[in-house]
């Protein structure tokens, strides 16, 4: 009797041993793709992300830091719109520096380079609405200038891409317009009447600090997105532009959007 019960247990023991890796094998195989995501992108509380990604905020007039690979948001840098929670945009400083603008548009961001390749320095970013770039300190993530609104520019979304040493960012008009500004034309002449603008705004290599530099009186097309050359281009700047057929009506909309202007740097 005694014999059988021993052969009882040891056969029922064997039997949810097997029962029991049988589950922590099924359990693995069916582990699905999200849950190795997380395995792969999680950064224990305490560690540091290996990158930072900038987003712009659109309205938000702000900027948005996440942490690569864990993607949490890491800070929140006010920049064109006031921001109660650190009191930015009510101090007199930053609210001398905001112009009296409540809000903005903010477009782009783009680290300043040396030779080519980010350097750390500073952050710039356009705002689309009011024509205006700020710059931001990345030591300390803060905003410390906005330069604008830029005269002659009309919606300034062509934005904030920089030149190989960062000695201009880039700028210029999504919206062609009369110029000067306040003036009018008829649209039916907005083929030749209608001006656009690329522009590059100077910045001051020890500082920071940024000007006007110059500007260049374009066809009246909407400039879009671009960037500076690097290397055997470095003189040239790039932008893509929607109609470059001038057109106005159901013709502006119906055409392929994407073609590239290019002009050299003075």
């Amino acid at each position: 009797m005694k014999t059988k019960l021993l052969v009882t247990f040891i056969l029922f023991a064997a039997a949810t041993l097997f029962i029991s890796c049988d589950s922590k094998e099924k359990g693995r195989a069916i582990r699905s793709d999200v849950q190795d995501a997380a395995v792969k992108t999680y950064v224990a509380p305490g560690d540091l992300d290996e990158y930072y990604i900038f987003k712009s905020g659109g309205h938000s007039g702000q900027v948005y830091v996440y942490g690569i690979p864990s993607m949490r948001h890491i800070s929140t840098i006010p920049v064109f719109t006031p921001y109660p929670a650190t009191g930015y945009g009510f101090d007199v400083e930053s609210k001398k520096m905001l112009g009296g603008f409540t809000w903005g548009d903010a477009h782009h961001p783009s680290i300043s380079e040396t030779d080519g390749d980010y350097d750390g320095r500073w952050l710039f970013i356009s705002d689309n609405a009011n024509n205006r770039m700020a710059r931001i300190d990345l030591r300390d993530f803060k905003t410390k200038q906005i330069l604008g609104p830029l005269p002659n520019v009309s919606g300034n979304h062509c934005s904030s891409f920089v030149t190989e040493n960062t000695e201009y960012v880039l700028a210029g008009s999504r919206f062609s317009i009369p110029l000067p500004k306040g003036t009018y034309e008829k649209i039916e002449d907005y083929a030749t009447k209608y001006k656009g603008i690329v522009a590059g705004i100077g910045v001051e290599p020890k500082t920071g600090t940024m000007t006007l530099g110059w500007q260049i009186l374009m066809p009246p097309f909407n400039y879009d997105l671009g960037d500076a050359g690097k290397g055997p281009s470095k003189d040239w700047g790039f932008w893509t532009c929607y109609n470059s057929e001038r057109a106005t009506g159901k013709l502006e909309v119906t055409p392929p959007h994407r073609k590239i202007a290019t002009t050299s740097l003075p």
